[in-house]
C-alpha cells in the first residue's frame, strides 16, 4: 500500500499529548492497529516530545514482545535514549517483562547502557529484587 506524502504526516501527527497514533496504540496494547501502522510505513523512530519515548520503550515497558520484534524489523533503533537516557531495555527491566529482556538482548541491546543517573540495567534489576 503506497500512501501520499500527506497521509504519512497525518499518521505521524501529534496529539495534544504528543503521541502519535503509533504511540497510542502501543500503549493501548492495540496490537492489530501496531500491525497497520507499521504496515502503512510510519516511522517506528519517532520519539513522544519531551520525554524521547519510542514506540520501542512503550513496547517494552508493556511486554508486548511480538510488537518489539516487529519494531525492530521496521528498523526501530534498538538502543534509543528516553530523556532520562533509559533505553528500552530498562525499561523492560524495571516493568519485570522477562521474555522483552530476553527478546532485546538476543537483538544485541547495550546491556551496559548506564541512565543519566548512572544505573545500569543491572541495577535496577538488583533494585527490583
Amino acid at each position: 500500500m503506497q500512501l501520499s506524502s500527506f497521509e504519512l504526516d497525518k499518521l505521524c501527527k501529534t496529539d495534544y499529548y504528543r503521541d502519535t497514533p503509533l504511540h497510542n496504540a502501543v500503549e493501548k496494547g492495540e496490537i492489530d492497529e501496531v500491525s497497520s501502522l507499521i504496515a502503512k510505513k510510519v516511522n517506528v523512530r519517532i520519539k513522544r516530545a519531551g520525554s524521547y519515548l519510542t514506540p520501542l520503550h512503550l513496547t517494552a515497558e508493556n511486554g508486548q514482545g511480538y510488537v518489539v520484534t516487529a519494531l525492530l524489523a521496521k528498523g526501530a533503533k534498538i538502543n534509543a535514549r528516553d530523556s532520562f537516557g533509559r533505553t528500552a531495555l530498562h525499561r523492560a527491566v524495571e516493568n519485570k517483562q522477562a521474555q522483552v529482556v530476553a527478546t532485546l538482548a538476543a537483538a544485541g541491546i547495550d546491556l551496559l547502557a548506564q541512565d543519566v543517573f548512572g544505573k545500569t540495567v543491572y541495577g535496577l534489576a538488583a533494585q527490583k529484587n
